[in-house]
């Protein structure tokens, strides 16, 4: 059956409406009042309410009409300049490694000559990892953007273990330097087990990378607990901090706030898509030099 457009859905409704309204006002009338002038009055002042009513509704129709229609537009506009942005950083950012290898491929028979071959082989490993980290972060936000969204029951403890325990083989250097503590209370809580976990692992790789480096002591505390409407996901490190203007641009695509940036740019940019996606929100509260604290929420699968 084809759906009614919602201009005509507002017409129908309008006209049902006003068909009501001048049958069941004039069988009022004519049951209250014989005179035929006061009768007329009363139609007259009836249609004038009328007009007012239906002019003040199509005037609120159209505010709310145009408001979205500003919404979308702006929404749109931010999204081409997100893919605009895409664009540039993605080619540059993939160009830079695969120059790099081939570069090194032409030289490496100097390094053959010189006995320096290793090195020559460790750059191209770094250059390579480089361009499948990236590529491995477009295909995520893909994920975020095309893939279904199923729901199933989650276990935060063993979510949060799996997390670590994933990052230690790609940092385990630093992984053992930090002190993990959490805290726990959900009883139960359903929602999409790959954005959730995607968002938490982002938000945790950042943790670890911006603490252990640069702290005697890093520590990560995670907290889960159950609020109003949902879950309340916070992750809370030690760390270097963000200063407040860089906390404005931390979820932009392709933002590095350090020099000692060295992902992609995408990893909290990467957490918040996930975030919208589940019309969830992640924000975060930031001590210069001190520590920083990540807080993500979850609400209730519909």
């Amino acid at each position: 059956m084809p759906q009614i457009r919602p201009s005509a859905r507002v017409a129908i409704i309008y006209f049902i409406i006003g068909v009501l309204w001048i049958l069941v006002s004039d069988s009022v009338v004519s049951f209250f009042v014989d005179d035929k002038e006061s009768i007329l009055e009363i139609q007259m002042f009836k249609g004038w309410f009328f007009v007012i009513i239906s002019s003040l509704l199509i005037f609120s129709l159209s505010a709310h009409y145009n408001r979205h229609l500003n919404n979308k537009i702006r929404e749109l506009k931010n999204a081409n300049e997100d893919l605009r942005l895409f664009f540039y950083k993605a080619s540059h950012d993939l160009r830079g490694p695969i120059k790099s290898i081939l570069g090194l491929t032409n030289i490496i028979d100097l390094y053959l000559r010189t006995g320096e071959l290793p090195t020559a082989i460790n750059h191209i490993e770094l250059s390579a990892k480089k361009a499948d980290h990236l590529i491995h972060d477009l295909e995520q936000l893909t994920n975020i953007i095309e893939g279904p969204l199923q729901v199933a029951p989650i276990n935060f403890p063993a979510l949060i273990k799996k997390i670590v325990k994933n990052q230690y083989q790609n940092h385990h250097d630093l992984i053992d330097k930090v002190e993990f503590t959490s805290e726990m209370d959900v009883e139960h809580y359903e929602s999409n087990p790959y954005l959730v976990e995607l968002a938490l692992e982002k938000v945790m790789e950042n943790a670890i990378l911006f603490t252990a480096p640069y702290k005697e002591n890093p520590q990560i505390e995670t907290r889960v607990e159950t609020v109003k409407d949902g879950i309340e996901v916070s992750i809370k490190d030690n760390g270097i901090g963000v200063d407040d203007i860089q906390v404005k641009k931390i979820f932009d695509m392709f933002y590095r706030g350090s020099e000692a940036s060295k992902g992609s740019g995408l990893g909290l940019y990467i957490a918040k898509m996930a975030m919208e996606r589940l019309n969830g929100k992640i924000k975060v509260r930031s001590t210069y030099r001190k520590e920083s604290t990540f807080t993500i929420f979850l609400p209730k699968a519909a």
